[in-house]
């Protein structure tokens, strides 16, 4: 029989290991993932990676037939920032789940509970 200690060091080091595997995941993951923005009622649209690395922007042909630039200016960047903030959800939404899961490693930690 193992002495509490033990114990609940082995169950640290076990949450641990899952949580390094959830992050790697979560950065494998991120690595191909890909956002798209729009912006126009679909008719700019811009795709990043999760790192923010440009991949492509589509324009309608009826926007770029405009002579208004400013306004399709305006709609891509409003497609980039809509982008963006698809990147900024994604990347919370992936880490979410391991945040909660440090964090409740940390309160078994401070109360003494394993």
């Amino acid at each position: 029989m193992q002495p509490h200690g033990e114990q609940n060091f082995e169950e640290f080091m076990q949450q641990a290991q899952v949580m390094q595997r959830q992050l790697a995941q979560a950065q494998a993951d991120l690595v191909v993932a890909e956002v798209t923005g729009t912006a126009g009622a679909g008719l700019v649209s811009v795709t990043l990676t999760a790192g923010g690395e440009m991949r492509w922007i589509r324009l309608d042909p009826s926007v770029v037939e405009s002579d208004d630039v400013p306004r399709l200016e305006r709609l891509i960047m409003d497609a980039y920032h809509d982008a963006t903030a698809g990147i900024r959800e994604l990347t919370h939404n992936m880490l979410e789940p391991l945040s909660d899961l440090i964090a409740r490693a940390s309160e078994d930690g401070d109360t003494g509970r394993r």
